[in-house]
C-alpha cells in the first residue's frame, strides 16, 4: 500500500516539477516576437493536469480510510 502512495506523491511532485520549469524553456525557444504573447496552452495544461492528479491523490487517500 506505501508503494502505490510513493507512486502517486511521485506523480504529483514531477507535475509540479514541470509546472515551474518548463514555462520558462517554452518561452526561451519560442519563435514569437517578443510582444508578450506566450504559449498559454501549455501553461493550462500542464495547470489542468497538476489539478486533476491534485484530486486524484486527495480522493484516493480518503477511500482508503
Amino acid at each position: 500500500m506505501r508503494s502505490i502512495f510513493m507512486k502517486k506523491e511521485t506523480l504529483f511532485s514531477f507535475i509540479l516539477t514541470l509546472l515551474l520549469f518548463v514555462p520558462t524553456k517554452a518561452q526561451a525557444m519560442s519563435t514569437l516576437p517578443n510582444t508578450g504573447e506566450s504559449n498559454s496552452w501549455i501553461f493550462i495544461l500542464i495547470a489542468a493536469v497538476a489539478v486533476v492528479a491534485g484530486i486524484w491523490l486527495v480522493v484516493s487517500s480518503r477511500k482508503k480510510k
